[in-house]
């Protein structure tokens, strides 16, 4: 084969700069992918350049959410101990961190779909970020959150920690394993910011959404969902396969994915389209739907 026609059959060599300016704007939406998930937007210039970007930080953000799940409740599980078998405060702990910090705007964002439209010069950013007076239905709404949160930690079961005996495949995996009691606290967040991607790709955008969210819908697509959603799923199927069951933890996915996607349906078709508030609603419900129905599927896990 000629010269000529050998180099152009090959691919260009990749330039080293390139790579590096690619690694250097992942890393640069990590800042706005928080100010995004903080109800703070980024300037709008931006942020079509940036919404690819900060999608690939949202899921991630929700194993961080978990690990800081999982060592609040370890840490009042230390301190307090349990009340007749049962972990009231380590559960209260954990719906704590989630009301002041890792989940803050999740619960307004149900609060804020509870009431509805609070009127056409009010966008979803000044929905999240002010603070107009809760109508009834939004302040009940947030009290059946903390509730059904804290019921659903409370009455996480503790079973004897289950590892894969050496001739299984999964003990190479062993280090991945914690006790089963923090497997669902680790996994709720997890799936919760994974609905709200789900959202994002359902449906069309609300009138007066935000530049970030816009784009941010835009960018998504049943391909870009099915693929962020293989971490929460694979770590499922791990985290809830015991000895012979490898099923069970697909079968809490497809509940998982089932109720994140009516939830944003729900949402969306209340509000008129998907903003930041739907989106962060469905992430809410998500993240409940999944404590729900980890705890109704528990006897098949452990039992």
């Amino acid at each position: 084969m000629p010269d000529e026609l050998r180099s152009s059959a090959s691919p260009p060599p990749e330039d080293p700069a390139e790579g590096r300016a690619v690694r250097g704007e992942r890393l640069s939406a990590l800042p706005a992918a928080a100010r995004y998930l903080l109800a703070q937007s980024p300037p709008p210039a931006r942020d079509a350049v940036r919404a690819a970007r900060v999608v690939a930080w949202v899921v991630p953000a929700g194993l961080l959410i978990g690990i800081l799940w999982a060592g609040a409740f370890r840490g009042a599980w230390r301190l307090y101990g349990e009340i007749d078998g049962l972990r009231m405060v380590p559960g209260l702990a954990v719906v704590l961190l989630e009301a002041l910090l890792t989940g803050r705007f999740l619960w307004l964002a149900v609060a804020r779909a509870a009431d509805g439209p609070l009127g056409p010069s009010m966008g979803d950013d000044e929905r999240l970020t002010r603070n107009p007076s809760l109508r009834a239905c939004g302040a009940m709404a947030i009290v059946l959150c903390a509730m059904v949160q804290w019921v659903l930690v409370v009455s996480i079961p503790h079973v004897t920690p289950w590892w894969p005996p050496p001739d299984d495949w999964r003990s190479a995996f062993n280090f991945l394993y914690p006790r089963p009691i923090y497997r669902p606290l680790i996994l709720a967040p997890l799936w919760g910011r994974w609905a709200i991607l789900m959202a994002a790709a359902t449906g069309r955008t609300a009138p007066g959404v935000d530049a970030m969210t816009a784009s941010l819908c835009r960018s998504m697509g049943p391909r870009r969902v099915l693929l962020h959603a293989l971490l929460p799923v694979v770590l499922t199927c791990i985290y809830f396969s015991r000895e012979r069951n490898f099923l069970i933890g697909g079968v809490i996915s497809l509940f998982a994915f089932a109720s994140s996607y009516l939830a944003a349906q729900v949402l969306a078709r209340r509000n008129g389209g998907q903003d930041r508030v739907t989106l962060f609603a469905a992430g809410q419900i998500g993240q409940i739907a999944f404590l729900a129905i980890y705890r109704a599927l528990w006897p098949r896990i452990y039992l």
